[in-house]
């Protein structure tokens, strides 16, 4: 999900939400081996009036263009130095929430970037799970009729086990916050994006574990 120059809100065609097998869930209890795969953060964007926006990966049904005059605009915001890396604030709450839920907070987990070789593919046997946490898209995109920009993050996290593309759960999760100035988003190094990094995360987080289900 997206916003588009309309300051509507579409969803990605692409991203599939799996809900998890409850006997998935009863399975989950035999995990001693989980890795923690994570993609690159992706470029913060700035999605200016006269733009609509498309990802390679989050695709509306509409025609439409400047991804990468986003990215380019995007880089006279500082953002990953005024906020530090939002992969990383995705993982580190998304992950013990979902291992607190499935009783896997005692085991220990390797840690891994996803680079452009992966394929998907885990190996081992029913005693190993990987998740993936990805922040799919975040920046400042415009909202009209004020001449305003919200900030938005979008995230996806899946569950998969060992096999090719394996996928056992799947969820996607956007969130934004009020529109406001361009200025009160860039002013004092970012203090307004960084507080409200912090809370779409949470937000973000909250939406994926409520997708998750297995109670």
């Amino acid at each position: 999900m997206i916003v588009a120059a309309s300051g509507c809100l579409g969803k990605p065609r692409d991203i599939a939400a799996i809900r998890i097998d409850p006997q998935e869930v009863t399975r989950l209890k035999e995990v001693t081996q989980l890795h923690v795969l994570t993609y690159p953060t992706p470029p913060f964007l700035l999605a200016l009036p006269s733009e609509t926006i498309r990802t390679p990966k989050l695709a509306l049904p509409i025609e439409i263009h400047g991804y990468t005059d986003a990215v380019r605009r995007g880089q006279a915001i500082p953002a990953p130095s005024w906020l530090g890396d939002p992969t990383s604030k995705f993982r580190d709450l998304l992950l013990p929430s979902w291992q607190q839920k499935v009783g896997l907070a005692r085991i220990l987990s390797t840690q891994g970037s996803i680079d452009s070789q992966y394929t998907g593919y885990v190996e081992g046997g029913s005693d190993v799970a990987a998740i993936e946490i990805r922040v799919m898209e975040w920046g400042l995109y415009y909202y009209p009729p004020q001449d305003r920009y919200l900030f938005q993050l979008a995230g996806r996290t899946r569950l998969l086990r060992p096999g090719l593309e394996n996928v056992r759960w799947s969820a996607f999760c956007v969130r934004n916050t009020d529109p406001a100035p361009l200025n009160e988003w860039t002013n004092e190094e970012g203090r307004l994006l960084r507080s409200s990094l912090d809370k779409l995360v949470e937000l973000c987080v909250t939406d994926l574990m409520g997708q998750f289900g297995g109670d």
